[in-house]
């Protein structure tokens, strides 16, 4: 016959069953209040219930098979999980504030003035670089006119949302661009994000995002933006590497006067 299942153990194992979610956004967002909050409120329950189900019964109550783990170790254990976790919680949030802290020295508004070499023509505009989203993001936001030959102008929009990943010690960028929504080269709606890489490379940031080939799902290049900062504000190089393995092409390059 099997040997019955300890009322505790369901109680600790459906406790880190509900727990977990509100960890790992935590984690994400590097909230230590929403750790502690999810540990004491769960940690209660727990501990009430060990209580309860802990307590012989007025009638009979027996022993737990030897095989099954006590109701103490089971409280010891999840108690050392907790206590755990309460401390891991600053660590969370300090990896997280210092890697947006790194971001930090391109916050600020910029006024534009480009230079796009693929396409022969000159842009101007504005860029606004911050923290949003309580800090735990960092978001990009350009507003441009794309100029060319005979008068022509075209208002672009851009927006990129950073965030730092604590399961990588990376970033991630997200990409919007106002030009999406009547592209035919893209599958995605205009609401859409593309998903691209954020690094530091020396004394530049560096941020990449895949360009999959149209005509073939498979292939994919890279498009690039490096930023440099400058005593007057930032310089942004932007290039494409072709997924047929042909040479960088020059896309643009931007100047970014700090107000």
């Amino acid at each position: 016959m099997p040997t019955p299942r300890p009322p505790l153990a369901d109680v600790e194992a459906l406790f880190l069953h509900a727990l977990q979610p509100v960890l790992d956004l935590a984690a994400l967002a590097g909230r230590p209040d929403v750790v502690s909050l999810g540990v004491v409120v769960g940690g209660g329950l727990v501990a009430a219930l060990a209580v309860a189900l802990g307590r012989p019964g007025r009638r009979g109550g027996g022993r737990a098979a030897p095989s099954s783990p006590s109701p103490s170790v089971l409280m010891t254990r999840t108690a050392l999980l907790l206590a755990a976790v309460i401390l891991a919680a600053p660590a969370f949030a300090q990896s997280h504030a210092e890697a947006m802290a790194r971001l930090a020295p391109y916050a600020g508004t910029y006024a534009l003035d480009g230079t796009a070499q693929a396409e022969e023509g000159t842009f101007d505009g504005s860029l606004t670089v911050g923290p949003i989203l309580d800090g735990h993001f960092q978001q990009w936001d350009w507003q441009m006119t794309m100029r060319g030959p005979d008068g022509y102008a075209e208002p672009v929009a851009l927006r990129f949302i950073v965030e730092h990943d604590p399961a990588t010690g990376g970033y991630e960028v997200y990409r919007f661009d106002s030009r999406d929504a009547g592209s035919p080269t893209r599958t995605s709606r205009a609401a859409d994000p593309t998903r691209g890489a954020l690094r530091f490379d020396g004394d530049a940031l560096v941020m990449e995002w895949p360009m999959p080939n149209p005509d073939d799902p498979s292939r994919a290049g890279t498009f690039r933006n490096t930023v440099r900062r400058s005593a007057g504000g930032l310089e942004v190089v932007t290039d494409v590497t072709p997924d047929d393995g042909s040479p960088l092409v020059a896309v643009a390059t931007t100047r970014a006067a700090r107000r």
